[in-house]
C-alpha cells in the first residue's frame, strides 16, 4: 500500500525558468556518447558537423532542434 502524500508535492510553475549557469555544461562543439547514441551540440544544417556526428555510420534516427 503507497502512503498518502500531499497531492501538490513535486509539482511546479510550468512556466518557471531555472536560473542559468555562469558555466555552461556543454558548448558548441560537443560529441556526447551515449551508450550506442551520439549527440551533437553542434549546426545540423552543416554539412561538417553532420558528418563529425554520423562518423560515416548511416543514421536510423535523427533528431534536431530547430534555431
Amino acid at each position: 500500500m503507497l502512503a498518502a502524500q500531499d497531492a501538490a508535492e513535486g509539482l511546479n510553475d510550468e512556466d518557471a525558468v531555472p536560473e542559468l549557469q555562469e558555466t555552461p555544461i556543454s558548448v558548441l562543439g560537443d560529441l556526447w556518447i551515449l551508450g550506442d547514441h551520439r549527440l551533437l551540440v553542434d549546426d545540423a544544417t552543416v554539412s561538417v558537423d553532420v558528418a563529425k556526428l554520423m562518423a560515416g555510420v548511416p543514421a536510423d534516427l535523427v533528431f534536431t532542434a530547430p534555431l
